[in-house]
């Protein structure tokens, strides 16, 4: 059994994290891949990004590269993080996806391969030569159950959907022990969130085709803030109040519309539980180091696969920029990066596809703090020089949502105040001065 980790653990590979970060897809890559003439130089873009070789790519090898990067950056960071189960609370669902699939696969005597997705704890081609052969001992207790569960009630009911539950129920289950053993209370958070948003999903879609709160129990899911039998009491309209005062609020506001037979927008509702899950882990990018640093990578590198596949679907069915953009628009919102200092120091991060804003003087760079602020951008890079300038309007936004200001040096060397704010933080949390 692991130790659990103090944030302190996650300094060299925080420091690494924030490195690979620079080669994500910016808002200025986005861009060009967007604008691009002919596809090629929106392939092109992507190879910037760490994705295939300097050859290029072709089009039909995109979705293999793209999932390819998922599985090495999950097992890379699984093998690099002090503590693995922080990235196996994200792996997990990989594994569980698996397993319905070769479930449902055997049952219709078909060939499970094509459906099956790297990324998990365990490699996909393992699972499902051990399921053949059912020789699943190198699994976790709870996944080789669930596994049984629901290969006999698929055999009993015929019924994917159910087969299906048993799994999605030991999944979640999973992810909350992880997430308890590793004791980070951002992590469990976000489990009891993810728990929150499958049960309000499910509330909504079963009051909205009309089935009662026997067919509900079955499909609700434990360990949400909002207990299983609280949400199969409730009425569709009722929804609202349940979650009014949580990061769900405007999702169950739109669901309790929604779950009204030809009622208020799923779609809608479907975007807002999505974006919720979005804004609390786009709180991870704030903390410098520890949990919440590998976790925000996770996130923006999910997000960026996303964002890949939605720009090339979008071309290749012809859709205008200006469309696939609106697709776009709350990943756009939420990754725009900016670099703010003499021209000297910050022109050289638009080679790494980050939008710069050269400051000649203390007062510009206060503008473009305020306006950078006013437009939503997620993350601003702060030259030192002007920051010990700027002290008040980096307190001002210390504790906001965004932007998250990061320090970094001038061309005159570091001031030594980035290394200054992380000690500070590191003092806080071990109650000494440790670096």
């Amino acid at each position: 059994m692991l130790s659990r980790k103090k944030d302190t653990d996650y300094l060299a590979l925080s420091a690494r994290i924030h490195a690979m970060e620079g080669r994500l897809l910016s808002r200025d890559r986005m861009d060009r891949m967007i604008d691009a003439r002919e596809e090629s130089e929106a392939l092109k873009v992507i190879t910037e990004c760490g994705y295939g070789g300097a050859e290029g790519l072709r089009t039909q090898d995109v979705e293999r590269v793209l999932a390819a990067a998922r599985a090495e950056t999950l097992r890379e960071l699984s093998a690099a993080a002090p503590d693995p189960r922080v990235v196996d609370v994200f792996r997990l669902k990989y594994d569980y996806h698996n397993a319905k699939v070769l479930v449902k696969a055997e049952a219709m005597g078909i060939d499970a391969g094509r459906l099956l997705l790297d990324g998990g704890r365990v490699p996909a081609s393992e699972l499902a030569e051990g399921y053949q052969k059912e020789q699943l001992g190198g699994l976790s207790p709870r996944f080789q159950s669930a596994i049984r569960e629901a290969r006999e009630t698929l055999a009993a009911s015929h019924d994917p959907q159910l087969s299906d539950l048993a799994l999605d129920r030991a999944c979640y289950e999973e992810m909350a022990q992880l997430a308890q053993e590793t004791g980070s209370a951002f992590l469990q958070g976000y489990v009891r969130l993810a728990v929150d948003v499958a049960n309000l999903r499910a509330a909504v879609r079963v009051a909205r085709i009309g089935k009662g709160s026997e067919f509900l129990s079955q499909v609700l899911l434990p360990g949400g803030s909002v207990s299983q039998r609280t949400l199969v009491a409730a009425r569709g309209e009722e929804l609202n109040a349940l979650f009014q005062s949580g990061a769900l609020a405007q999702a169950a506001e739109l669901g309790a519309k929604a779950a009204r037979p030809a009622g208020g927008s799923l779609t809608a509702f479907e975007r807002e539980c999505d974006n919720a899950l979005t804004r609390y882990l786009g709180d991870a990018r704030r903390v410098p180091f520890g949990v919440e640093t590998v976790i925000a990578y996770l996130y923006a590198k999910e997000a960026e696969l996303t964002a890949i596949r939605t720009i090339l679907a979008g071309r290749r069915a012809g859709l205008d920029g200006a469309v696939i953009r609106e697709r776009l628009r709350g990943w756009m919102e939420m990754y725009r990066i900016a670099v703010i200092g003499d021209p000297d120091s910050v022109l050289g991060f638009k080679a790494l596809g980050l939008e710069v804003c050269p400051a000649e003087d203390v007062e510009q760079a206060r503008q473009a703090i305020h306006r950078m602020a006013k437009e939503n951008y997620a993350i601003l890079y702060l030259t030192e020089q002007l920051a010990a300038q700027l002290q008040p309007e980096i307190a001002r936004y210390q504790d906001a949502l965004t932007p998250a200001i990061i320090l970094i040096p001038g061309k005159e060397g570091s001031l030594g105040i980035g290394m200054a704010n992380v000690t500070n933080a590191v003092e806080r949390a071990v109650g000494a001065d440790i670096l």
